[in-house]
C-alpha cells in the first residue's frame, strides 16, 4: 500500500485495523493483570508501543491466538 492510499484512508476514516487493549484480551482470556502483559512482552505478540500503553491489532491477535492454539505459552 503506498503512502497516497494510506492517507485517503485517513481522510476518509476507513481503517481497516481495529486495535485492541491488554483490558480486552484480560477479559476474553480470563486472566489477570501480570499474565496479560507478562504475555505481551512476549517478542513474537502482535502489539504496537505508544508511549506507555500497548495496542493490539485485533486481526493479528487473533492469527496469533490461532497459529498458538495447541501449544504451551510459558510465562
Amino acid at each position: 500500500m503506498g503512502v497516497g492510499a494510506m492517507e485517503g484512508e485517513v481522510n476518509n476514516n476507513k481503517f481497516n485495523d481495529e486495535f485492541i487493549t491488554p483490558e480486552d484480551i484480560m477479559k476474553h482470556l480470563k486472566i489477570g493483570r501480570n499474565k496479560t502483559y507478562q504475555l505481551i512482552h512476549l517478542s513474537n505478540f502482535p502489539k504496537i508501543k505508544i508511549g506507555n500503553t500497548y495496542r493490539i491489532p485485533k486481526n493479528k491477535y487473533l492469527k496469533w491466538l490461532s497459529d498458538n492454539m495447541r501449544k504451551t505459552i510459558f510465562l
